[in-house]
């Protein structure tokens, strides 16, 4: 083979792998998709903050996104406030589910997430928990880790 022949095919292969690598990144979430990704999680994150009622017993901390992640053909949001109420220790979190409507998002289930749930080690599966309706998603949330 030429010399001239091993630079084009060099550049050739060269080309082909750039182009299967920018592939890769996009269906791994990379490029414009992690844009508005991030920008959707935002916009959710927000949007739980807004529907938590904070509690003003004692000293409370001003509540905060745990977390934001994929569910179903949407987001959960957790958020959670702690603090002292009478003197002990308070932790509050509540999981809310959103899905996107045409240019809005649109808040599906939300409840209390329960004590036991593993929130301190598993937030993500909690909050799965918290809005799972189904057996179907219930058995979803279990392989999830954080």
């Amino acid at each position: 083979m030429s010399t001239r022949a091993r630079v084009i095919s060099l550049l050739a292969s060269t080309a082909v792998t750039a182009a299967l690598l920018a592939g890769c990144s996009s269906a791994t979430g990379g490029g414009a998709t992690d844009d508005s990704g991030a920008a959707a999680k935002d916009e959710v994150a927000q949007l739980a903050l807004k529907e938590f009622a904070p509690v003003t017993l004692d000293t409370m901390n001003d509540p905060r996104v745990v977390g934001v992640w994929p569910f179903q053909d949407g987001y959960v949001a957790l958020v959670e406030q702690t603090g002292t109420a009478h003197g002990e220790p308070l932790t509050m979190r509540w999981a809310y589910e959103y899905r996107h409507s045409g240019d809005a998002w649109t808040r599906g289930n939300y409840n209390e997430v329960d004590k036991d749930a593993g929130a301190e080690t598993t937030p993500h599966r909690a909050a799965c928990y918290t809005v799972a309706d189904s057996q179907e998603e219930q058995d979803s949330c279990k392989t999830l880790t954080d």
